[in-house]
C-alpha cells in the first residue's frame, strides 16, 4: 500500500477503537515506554501532545509519571512555526502554557516557555498512523517530523508510538523518510539500531 491509503485505514481505524480498549492499549504501549526508558535513561525526551480529534496515544500521561519513574528526566515538546514546516521545541512541565494550533495540537506557548536545541534531546517520541518492518513511518503528510529528525544527532533515540502492529512494507517510501531506531507496540518493542 502507499502512504496515502495507509493513511486513510490506520485513521479510521484508530478512530475506531473503543475507549476501554484505547486506555488499555495506552497502558500497555506505556509501560513499553519506561521499559525502554530503563535501559536508555535519556535525561531530555521530545514527546508529541496528542491532536484532540485524531485519537494519538496521550502522551500527557507520561508527563503525570515523571516525579515517580524519571524525576531527573525533561521533556520537550514540538511547537510549529507558523507558515513554515519547521518545528521548535521547548521543554514541557505541568506549569507550561499550552495553546492549541491549528490542527488542534496543544503546543508550548513560545512567549512563555524555555526554548531547547535540538542538541539537548537524547530521545524523541515520534507520532506516527502506521510503521512498517523496516523502521519506516507514515506520519500526517507534513514532513514535519522528517525535517525534525534529519536535524538529530546520531545519538538521539528514534522512538515510535504506535497502537498497532507493523505493515509488511510501505509502497512509496522516498529519500526524505527517515527511519526510527525503535517502534513500541501495546505487544512489542521493535528495534533498528
Amino acid at each position: 500500500m502507499n502512504k496515502s491509503e495507509i493513511r486513510d485505514i490506520y485513521q479510521r481505524k484508530r478512530n475506531a477503537l473503543p475507549a476501554q480498549e484505547k486506555a488499555l492499549l495506552e497502558t500497555q504501549l506505556f509501560d513499553q515506554f519506561w521499559t525502554l526508558f530503563g535501559e536508555n535513561r535519556p535525561s531530555v525526551v521530545h514527546l508529541f501532545l496528542p491532536q484532540k480529534t485524531s485519537q494519538e496515544p496521550d502522551t500527557t500521561k507520561l508527563l503525570d509519571q515523571i516525579p515517580i519513574k524519571a524525576p531527573n528526566t525533561r521533556f520537550v515538546a514540538p511547537y510549529i512555526v507558523p507558515g513554515t514546516k519547521s518545528l521548535e521545541h521547548y521543554f514541557l512541565d505541568h506549569s507550561t502554557n499550552l495553546i492549541d494550533n491549528q490542527w488542534g495540537i496543544p503546543e508550548p506557548d513560545p512567549q512563555t516557555s524555555q526554548k531547547a536545541e535540538v542538541t539537548d534531546i537524547d530521545m524523541v517520541l515520534i507520532p506516527l498512523l502506521a510503521f512498517d518492518r523496516k523502521g519506516f513511518r507514515v506520519g500526517y503528510g507534513g514532513g514535519f517530523y522528517d525535517r525534525f529528525l534529519a536535524l538529530c544527532s546520531e545519538r538521539t533515540l528514534k522512538v515510535g508510538l504506535s497502537l498497532f502492529g507493523p505493515l509488511q512494507t510501505i509502497n512509496d517510501l522516498n529519500g526524505y523518510d527517515i527511519r526510527m531506531d525503535v517502534c513500541l507496540t501495546p505487544g512489542n518493542i521493535f528495534k533498528w539500531k
